[in-house]
């Protein structure tokens, strides 16, 4: 029996099938869904089972909506979405804990402290990066209905383009700062959605920093507002919930309490929690100006995605 061929490349042996019209297609022409283990022919597969491509930009009312009030929706999506992004991250904020945990233990001392304090460090870091990845993934899958599948596999599949992205972007912006200030405001502004193009649109870190840099013509006194007001807002919570914080934890130490390792652990995990359930506060709001924005635009729904 001979070989699948893929359909839009008749000389190409087929990889596998499209996951919503059934198309061969070979592995210039795979695109990855939202759900890593769905794999579609084409970006308009795709993003028909998604349930928001095709409409994208032209009349999809509900996340047009986003570019208008991104701040009052953003908060909206963040509230009605806090149980499932908290149920989500808590393993994450476990691990943390357990980290935190070891870090200050006399476990430390015997595995030897000078050689393990760098590596609990960095996985720390890097747990703490993954959670914010698994956090917008789950926040862009509530709001713009694509395709549910896996958002661990997902997060931890686009974390190295995120992660590289973000960096490229922090050390852009931060040589702009140095140099003349305005620019780095300026960068600060036009690369702002740089990120959510790597992690959610599958974009390599050079393409998710151009994308963003064309999405965002025309809007940068917009954004630069938008940011202002989000991070004002943003302290106004935070600083509360940072005193409190303090003082609940001073009166464990004072108590002895907290120093039960398994007390230690709980209270970390609860505080670690809440500080990504922070970050969605923040980033509900982004991710909703950006798809508004993006629904503003032509053509955006029929762009091809890196497979």
């Amino acid at each position: 029996m001979a070989a699948a061929l893929c359909l839009r490349h008749p000389d190409t042996p087929a990889i596998g099938s499209c996951a919503r019209c059934g198309a061969s297609y070979c592995g210039a022409c795979s695109v990855a869904a939202l759900a890593a283990e769905r794999v579609y022919c084409s970006p308009e597969c795709r993003d028909v089972d998604a349930r928001t491509g095709t409409t994208l930009g032209v009349d999809d009312r509900a996340l047009a909506a986003g570019y208008n009030r991104p701040i009052g929706l953003g908060w909206k999506l963040f509230l009605r979405s806090i149980p499932v992004v908290a149920g989500h991250v808590w393993p994450v904020a476990v691990a943390m804990a357990l980290v935190l945990w070891l870090g200050g233990s006399s476990a430390l001392e015997a595995i030897g402290e000078s050689q393990m304090s760098g590596l609990l460090v960095l996985a720390n870091w890097m747990l703490f990066a993954y959670g914010a990845a698994l956090t917008g993934v789950v926040l862009t899958q509530a709001h713009t209905g694509f395709d549910s599948g896996n958002p661990y596999l997902w997060a931890l599949r686009r974390f190295i383009p995120w992660a590289v992205t973000w960096g490229v972007v922090s050390i852009i912006v931060l040589s702009g700062m140095l140099l003349f200030f305005i620019p780095g405001i300026v960068l600060g502004t036009r690369l702002f959605w740089a990120d959510e193009f790597a992690l959610v649109l599958s974009r390599s870190p050079g393409r998710a920093i151009r994308q963003s840099w064309e999405l965002t013509r025309g809007h940068g006194w917009q954004i630069f507002g938008f940011q202002f007001v989000v991070g004002f807002v943003e302290y106004l919570v935070l600083i509360p919930v940072v005193i409190l914080t303090v003082l609940v934890h001073q009166g464990a130490l004072s108590t002895g309490f907290s120093e039960n390792p398994l007390v230690q652990t709980v209270e970390s995990t609860v505080l670690i929690l809440l500080a990504f359930l922070a970050y969605g506060a923040a980033h509900a709001p982004e991710l909703t100006y950006f798809y508004g924005l993006r629904a503003t635009q032509t053509g955006t729904a029929n762009e091809g995605e890196d497979s």
